[in-house]
């Protein structure tokens, strides 16, 4: 027997979606638009929900645009077990140490490598290591200085401030900064920038009883043998699949720190007027 034969294994809510879509044939794009403007009315609705969504300082600095309220609506709507989604985009997530469960994961138990005291104790000799770092290439120091500029402008950082004014802020010692380096995206011929959790060893102070997976690009052909199944034709002609993807702007930009750790969350650049570290 053929290989293709057997069946591929589709998440029950995914097949229900699926089946509906076909069931929906040429009016599914029609039926999608008007849940969708049924979904905006009714958070529209809601927004006295916010209320129950108090901003943090690092929130209230970024002003914080997402609709808190109506994510949590949505949220239960779904019966979304991450119960304190909202709230992160209102008091902010956490970026060391023990991390809250989410319940969306799968069980793991990740034990913290490096201790957060220990992490504290050479917070002092990370600064003067990053200090005594060796100057950028040009091209590298330009784009993450223009990235850097470009969000202090939106609001999403503050900045720019000496090593002299982070201690002034959060005392000697009690802050640590992640170094900040560009790739180059070929997909999209676009440049990124990449805040260093790694190399700072904040990755290493984590601890969280699950452990993050994510699909794989098999799911798209057992959907594809999915539709088939249920099409019952060729997926041809009006039931050719067609696939598209939506990107949040600015998505985890977006997302505040939440206040106890905004120590930590600080960014190091080179800043190449100056030719200093900032």
């Amino acid at each position: 027997a053929s290989p293709y034969a057997a069946g591929s294994a589709v998440a029950d809510d995914l097949d229900f979606a699926i089946r509906e879509t076909v069931r929906l044939g040429a009016g599914a794009t029609a039926w999608r638009r008007k849940q969708l403007r049924l979904m905006k009315k009714l958070c529209n609705a809601a927004g006295g929900l916010g209320a129950c969504f108090p901003l943090g300082q690092a929130a209230r600095r970024m002003g914080c645009k997402v609709p808190a309220g109506s994510v949590d609506l949505l949220r239960y709507a779904l019966q979304w077990p991450d119960v304190r989604l909202a709230s992160l985009f209102t008091q902010g997530a956490q970026v060391v140490g023990d991390l809250d469960n989410a319940g969306i994961y799968r069980d793991a138990e990740v034990e913290a490598a490096v201790s957060f005291d220990e992490f504290e104790a050479s917070n002092e000799a990370w600064i003067r290591k990053i200090e005594a770092m060796r100057v950028p290439d040009a091209e590298q120091a330009s784009v993450v200085w223009d990235k850097t500029r470009e969000e202090i402008d939106l609001g999403f950082i503050r900045g720019l401030f000496t090593k002299q004014d982070m201690d002034a802020e959060f005392g000697l010692g009690k802050w640590r900064p992640l170094v900040r380096y560009a790739i180059f995206q070929e997909g999209g011929k676009t440049w990124r920038v990449i805040d260093n959790g790694k190399s700072a060893a904040h990755n290493s102070t984590l601890s969280t009883s699950e452990r993050i997976h994510t699909t794989s690009t098999e799911v798209g052909l057992a959907m594809a043998q999915r539709f088939r199944l249920h099409a019952g034709a060729p997926l041809s002609g009006g039931k050719r699949l067609m696939s598209s993807t939506s990107d949040m702007w600015k998505a985890f930009r977006q997302l505040p720190v939440c206040d106890s750790h905004l120590p930590y969350h600080v960014v190091a650049v080179w800043d190449p007027n100056l030719r200093t570290m900032r």
